[in-house]
Formats: structure tokens, C-alpha cells, sequence
């Protein structure tokens, strides 16, 4: 797959949660890792707990039928 090369411009609120991401990211806390790995990080989060819901969702209603 290409990589795809893009320009972020962020806000002082977006660059506070970057910076926070990055923390969690990080193996200890004087890493610094790259801004790719944290946003793989942070999208990956997203995406499971997108699944992580709809399959409590349909377990839920299971339960109730």
C-alpha cells in the first residue's frame, strides 16, 4: 500500500490531546514516539471499541429477548 503524505494543521486543542495520546503511546515516559505510531494507536482504539459496542449491543439484546 502507498503511503500517503499529508500536512496537519492543529489547533491548541488538538495538539493537547495529541501530546496526551503520545504519553500513552510511549514506553517510557521520556520516548517520544513518532506522531504516526499514536495516531495508529489512537485509530485502532477507535475502530475496536466501535466493535467492541455493537457486539455488546447485540449480546444485550439477546439477553433481553
Amino acid at each position: 500500500m502507498p503511503t500517503k503524505r499529508t500536512t496537519l494543521r492543529l489547533s491548541d486543542e488538538r495538539q493537547q490531546l495529541l501530546d496526551e495520546a503520545s504519553e500513552i503511546v510511549a514506553d517510557v515516559p521520556e520516548d517520544d514516539p513518532p506522531m504516526a505510531d499514536v495516531i495508529d494507536a489512537a485509530l485502532t482504539h477507535l475502530v475496536e471499541s466501535e466493535q467492541n459496542i455493537h457486539r455488546d449491543q447485540r449480546l444485550y439484546s439477546e439477553v433481553l429477548m
